[in-house]
């Protein structure tokens, strides 16, 4: 198992300490268990970027099919924050397909409509 030292601002430490007593309780172990969890989710979420920009290479590549550029679309909208980031682009680039663009922006308006 690895250790970090990490010193934090201290309005920034006060509110994480609250948040994991709010979400955990005050029980020994639970900082540790918010720290791994915040960092799970920022690793992920790095992850998804990555994921996305390939997806969006994809959907920008004129040798792909319309079939195939319009399965990355709807993954790209399952995606969360970093497929929209991608869909918002693919929106706007012209060398994509208009059927293309329109479905990444209907995608788009379906998640702002949630």
């Amino acid at each position: 198992m690895g250790r970090i030292d990490a010193v934090l601002q201290e309005d920034l430490e006060k509110r994480f300490r609250m948040e994991v007593a709010n979400r955990y309780g005050v029980r020994k172990g639970n900082m540790l268990r918010a720290i791994s969890e915040a960092i799970e989710l920022w690793t992920a979420t790095d992850k998804a970027r990555s994921d996305a920009k390939k997806l969006g290479k994809t959907v920008r590549n004129p040798r792909e099919s319309n079939g195939i550029k319009q399965h990355a679309v709807e993954l790209l909208a399952s995606m969360g924050v970093a497929g929209r980031d991608v869909l918002t682009d693919i929106g706007v680039d012209t060398t994509v397909p208009d059927s293309i663009r329109e479905q990444a922006l209907k995608a788009l308006k379906a998640h702002a409509d949630r």
